[in-house]
């Protein structure tokens, strides 16, 4: 089959998919599979109706999710906050070291592509079983989840948005067997605001996964460069 053909059957795949959803987005869903590596891809999240990461990309492992957390002291936060005159919110401006794990609504600093951002996983939360039947998913394909956000500029050249942290890089941790899927758009109960944020300012996002197996109760932000954890 020639590569113009594949990419059709793809895009009208990935179009029916979303339909069937109900969610209010044009791209399509996202399926991930995870392997035993701890490595991940530098490649930006695609723009196209159907991406493929590599399963290093969103792999994660016991060992790395049991990491000893390393989140800033007080007296490194406050030394940050006095040093960033252009920042109106209060925070971190170091970058986190690779490996850290947070709790849930402590902030991690991430420098990518020269965009320095303060994200704040808020929560981890299974979405109402009325969504099975409401965005007409198969329970049998795993549980959905929404990953609840807040994300700050720090320093950044361009606009700057929540959907500017990679959802592909965000997500609900899990083990070597499970299979993940983003899927875009949101619902009543997961959505982001889309207004472009300064630096100094912060918004909300929310990303919706549904995933195999077991239950996860951690959320992991990973790729070539960072991996953070937060439970």
């Amino acid at each position: 089959m020639s590569s113009t053909a594949m990419r059709n059957r793809v895009a009208v795949t990935s179009l029916a998919l979303v339909g069937a959803l109900g969610l209010t987005a044009c791209n399509s869903d996202t399926t991930v599979t995870n392997s035993s590596s701890t490595s991940s891809s530098t490649s930006s999240e695609s723009t196209s109706t159907s991406e493929s990461p590599s399963s290093s990309q969103t792999s994660t492992s016991t060992s790395e999710s049991s990491t000893t957390s390393e989140s800033p002291t007080s007296s490194e936060t406050s030394s940050a906050s006095s040093e960033s005159s252009t920042t109106a919110d209060s925070g971190p401006t170091d970058v986190t070291p690779r490996g850290t794990t947070l709790k849930f609504n402590q902030p991690a600093v991430i420098d990518e592509s020269g965009k320095v951002f303060r994200l704040t996983v808020k929560e981890l939360k299974v979405a109402p079983e009325s969504i099975y039947s409401e965005k007409n998913l198969k329970k049998s394909d795993g549980t959905v989840y929404y990953i609840n956000f807040d994300v700050s500029p720090v320093k950044t050249s361009g606009s700057f948005y929540s959907s500017s942290v990679n959802g592909l890089w965000l997500y609900p941790s899990f083990g070597s067997g499970q299979k993940a899927k983003r899927m875009y758009g949101s619902t009543d109960d997961c959505k982001s605001s889309y207004e472009k944020i300064e630096v100094g300012q912060s918004g909300s996002g929310c990303y919706i996964y549904q995933i195999t197996g077991a239950t996860s109760k951690t959320v992991t932000y990973a790729n070539s460069k960072n991996r953070l954890t937060w439970e």
